[in-house]
Formats: C-alpha cells, sequence, structure tokens
C-alpha cells in the first residue's frame, strides 16, 4: 500500500516520529496527544482464530460512522484469518482483508494522528511500525440550493456548500474534461483546513498560477476558516477599494471563469470560492449574462457602462455647473434651484 498521495501537502515538523512496534507505546503516546480530550475512542480487539495477534482501533467520536466501523473493520480484522507474513502483514491486512476502499499505510505518529483528526478510524497492530487510516467520515452538511446573494431567473438552482469535496464533485459535472485539474493541500498549523487549486491545463496562466502556489505555502496561520483568509493574505493591494481577486458561490460562474482562463481556490468549510485574477469589467457582468443572447447580453453590459459613466460624472458636473458655470443653467431652471437650496446650511 502507498503512502498518502503527494498530491495533497501538510505542514509537518522538521524531524518525523515513527510509530513502535508495542502497541500499548504507540496507543499512550497518541492518548498523550489527545490528554483532557474525551473524544478519543479505544477499542481493543482480538482474532478469534488467532488469540495472540491483538490490536486496537481508535477514532474521535462524532466524525465516524459507527456502522461502518464495526462492519468493514471489526468484523473483518476479528473474524476473518489474518495473514502469517510478518514483513507484509499490514498491507495484507489493508489488501485481503478491510472493506474499504480508502485506506492510508503510515509509519509515521504525526500523519496518523493527522488522519485520526481528519475523521478517519486508526487500526494499530502489536508488534506492526505502521498504522492504517480507513476511510470512516460522516460528514454532515446542508443540502445543496441557490445561493440567495446570487440568484438569478434563468440557469441552475446549485451553490457550493461546505464540503470541499462535494464542490469538486459539482464543478466535475459542470466541465468533464481531463484537462480540470485539482491541486490539494493544507493550511493552518493548527486548523491543517484542506485548500483546493482548480484550473484548466493548456488554458490557465501557468505564471500566474505557480505564483498562487507561492503564496499559499507562504501562509503562516494558526487557524484558517474561511476563503476571506487567503483573499488578505494572498492579494497584491490588500487595501485598494477595487477588487484583485473575486468570489462567487455558484459551480456556473466558477467553471465559465476556468474556461476563460481563471484560476479557483476553494476552501473547506466554506461554500465561497476565490477566482483570479479579477478584472474590472468583471463588476459589469451578472450572472444570467452567460444564459441570454449574445445581442441581449451585450446591450445590458453596455447599459451598465453608461449607466456607471453617467453615476461617476454627473455630480461631478452638476457641482461645477451650480458653482463655476451658472450662466448655462437657463435662468428660470436657476432660480428654482436657488430657491429650492435657500434652506440648506450648505453651499
Amino acid at each position: 500500500m502507498s503512502s498518502k498521495s503527494t498530491s495533497e501537502k501538510s505542514l509537518q515538523p522538521t524531524e518525523r516520529q515513527e510509530l513502535r512496534e508495542a502497541l500499548e507505546e504507540n496507543v499512550n503516546r497518541i492518548q498523550e496527544v489527545f490528554a483532557n480530550d474525551d473524544s478519543l475512542i479505544l477499542r481493543y480487539f482480538e482474532n478469534e482464530q488467532k488469540p495472540d495477534r491483538f490490536g486496537c482501533i481508535l477514532y474521535l467520536e462524532g466524525m465516524v460512522k459507527r456502522d461502518v466501523i464495526e462492519e468493514n473493520i471489526v468484523k473483518p480484522v476479528m473474524e476473518k484469518c489474518l495473514p502469517t507474513d510478518k514483513e507484509r502483514f499490514v498491507d495484507m491486512i489493508a489488501l485481503r482483508v478491510l472493506f474499504s476502499s480508502d485506506v492510508v499505510q503510515t509509519p509515521y505518529e504525526d500523519e496518523a494522528i493527522s488522519q485520526l483528526i481528519s475523521g478517519k478510524t486508526l487500526l494499530l497492530f502489536e508488534g506492526c511500525r505502521e498504522a492504517l487510516a480507513v476511510g470512516t467520515q460522516n460528514p454532515k452538511s446542508r443540502g445543496i440550493t441557490e445561493p440567495e446573494a446570487e440568484k438569478i431567473m434563468i440557469g441552475p438552482r446549485e451553490g457550493f456548500i461546505e464540503l470541499i469535496m462535494d464542490n469538486v464533485t459539482m464543478l466535475r459535472r459542470k466541465l468533464k474534461s481531463p484537462d480540470l485539474k485539482f491541486f490539494f493541500m493544507k493550511l493552518g498549523t493548527r486548523s491543517q483546513t484542506k485548500v483546493c487549486i482548480c484550473h484548466l491545463e493548456g488554458i490557465a496562466n501557468t505564471k500566474i498560477l505557480e505564483e498562487l502556489k507561492k503564496r499559499l505555502s507562504q501562509i503562516e496561520i494558526d487557524g484558517l476558516l474561511s476563503a476571506n483568509y487567503i483573499l488578505e493574505l494572498i492579494s497584491d493591494s490588500p487595501y485598494s477599494p477595487f477588487q484583485t481577486i473575486g468570489f462567487t458561490e455558484r459551480p456556473d460562474v466558477v467553471a465559465a471563469k476556468l474556461l476563460e482562463g481563471r484560476i479557483a481556490v476553494m476552501v473547506d468549510g466554506t461554500p465561497v470560492v476565490l477566482t483570479l485574477p479579477f478584472l474590472f469589467h468583471e463588476y459589469l457582468q451578472s450572472s444570467e449574462d452567460y444564459y441570454n443572447s449574445f445581442y441581449f447580453t451585450s446591450i445590458n453590459r453596455l447599459l451598465r457602462v453608461i449607466g456607471l459613466i453617467i453615476t461617476v460624472s454627473a455630480p461631478a458636473v452638476y457641482v461645477a455647473i451650480l458653482t463655476y458655470h451658472q450662466e448655462i443653467i437657463p435662468t428660470p431652471l436657476l432660480l428654482s434651484i436657488s430657491a429650492a437650496r435657500q434652506g440648506v446650511p450648505f453651499p
């Protein structure tokens, strides 16, 4: 069995502690890490055909499905005939005994603890210097609904949710292409929040992609609780009144921007997805533009541009005329304006 996927990076200490052969010593070391934490559950077991072969199951209460543990881990390791090959014992357990497709084998203590915190169940055996982390997570989240802030009349009624893998799945459904790439990493020394970088290979700018990965890898923070943390930490001009990084809760908008060559950043625990780089003309775009006719969309965007110009320039022109160029205003209108302003204490 291979170790953890190399595409998922996590912050690790410089000197990694390996697991011991003594089961009780490994269990005690994990218990020390979770001292004063009653959510850690231990369950020792023996194999009925080989009573001398015993082990221990560890998991965090509330983060796992107990029925999955009982059916996929406890029942097989207690009832099945365990392998006799001592050197490949853990490999054979993962390949022939456990009823799970999500099994990670690791010889390191910190990685085993990280897998335990993520909701997996640890399986330790006496005389083995490796642990098996079995996928038994019990993710609870709200259903997929339309984002309240980005409702549209035409288009899909779905939005991102808090589970990052569900968001990845929604994006996969939109873009069924092998060029759609996902790069996972973990940020936050204590929160160990999973972050995903999404891009279309061959379309996205590789220089921007590498710069994004570089900036994310340089983030040093205890906890990453939302995408807004990343927005502030990697932005070129965090105090600028204009956005340099966009955000949305709609999968269709993210898919459209990926097709335009943008890069998306997903953060586990938040439905907001960042898109970059953000261009000024995106202020004048709407989610419904992707579903309307080209002609109507062009007219709508032109009206928005005209409205922006009027909004910015009309007050300035009005003040300039009223203050310095009164002769431009017809006399009856000037008198009417003057009468209306008599009660105003400011010029």
